[in-house]
């Protein structure tokens, strides 16, 4: 018998995602799902999580950032369902986006949102996904910042792999 070697490294499932990644994750899902019904839930959550000050301007900003992309996504985004437990190559795009704004990697961070959306909408999504990093930051929590190479950056080219 002989074994396969596995050239790409498994999906992420819910269960390897921190809580906050979770939370953010959940509030994505909801969003798209319901807004209208579900959001009141999210925001408690986030109010429970990071305080009800910090949690208006986290939810505020994510509704924004789930909004514009919506809107201007160059493509549609592949989610799951809110109580399924893997996570698609989007939406962790979407984490990773928040979680390279939190460790300084703006390069990373501008491929990521190139690949999501054209170039006219980059700066209004950048604009949330910063303040989304700095809140969450300030109270406590940060986002996984993910690479295919933890010890080297990852270029445009390289991203597409990454996320496919």
């Amino acid at each position: 018998m002989n074994m396969i070697a596995q050239n790409q490294t498994p999906e992420p499932t819910a269960h390897d995602l921190s809580y906050m990644e979770r939370l953010v994750l959940h509030a994505l899902r909801q969003w798209v799902q319901n807004r209208t019904q579900l959001w009141s839930e999210v925001v408690l959550e986030f109010n429970r999580a990071c305080g009800p000050r910090a949690a208006t301007r986290v939810c505020e900003s994510l509704d924004t950032l789930f909004r514009d992309l919506g809107v201007e996504a160059r493509r549609h985004l592949r989610l799951y369902p809110p109580v399924c437990c893997h996570v698609s190559k989007d939406e962790l795009c979407v984490l990773n986006l928040i979680a390279a704004h939190q460790a300084g990697a703006s390069r990373h961070a501008d491929a990521l949102l190139h690949w999501l959306v054209p170039c006219t909408a980059a700066p209004r999504i950048r604009l949330c996904a910063r303040q989304i990093a700095r809140d969450l930051f300030e109270t406590g929590y940060t986002l996984e910042h993910r690479r295919e190479d933890p010890g080297g950056q990852i270029n445009g080219t390289d991203l597409l792999r990454v996320l496919h």
